[in-house]
């Protein structure tokens, strides 16, 4: 009878074990798209103004890092882990679109 407890035991405790390492798998890959659509987001609303010449590229720098700042403040996600500053959007946009179209 102690086998049979030891294993429904066991099988129990993998099930928790998985299931924790799940849910934490999960919440990592949410951060990172997090992460990636709020600076793709951004950089396309930036781009967009650049090209409406409402923006400078110096005012659009300063657009992003203030943003940047402040989204990191309210979701605690660090949206410059892959867009350091505005120069970086153009090489993060191609390599999201490639990602999406293959």
């Amino acid at each position: 009878m102690s086998i049979v407890v030891t294993s429904v035991l066991a099988l129990v405790a993998g099930c928790v074990i998985g299931v924790i390492g799940f849910l934490i798998a999960i919440g990592v890959e949410t951060g990172i798209g997090l992460a990636a659509g709020l600076s793709a987001g951004m950089c396309e609303t930036l781009r967009a103004a650049q090209d409406l010449d409402l923006l400078t590229d110096a005012q659009a720098g300063q657009v992003f890092e203030r943003a940047a700042d402040s989204l990191k403040t309210a979701s605690g996600s660090d949206v410059t882990s892959l867009v350091g500053t505005i120069g970086d959007c153009d090489g993060v946009l191609s390599q999201l679109q490639d990602q999406a179209s293959g």
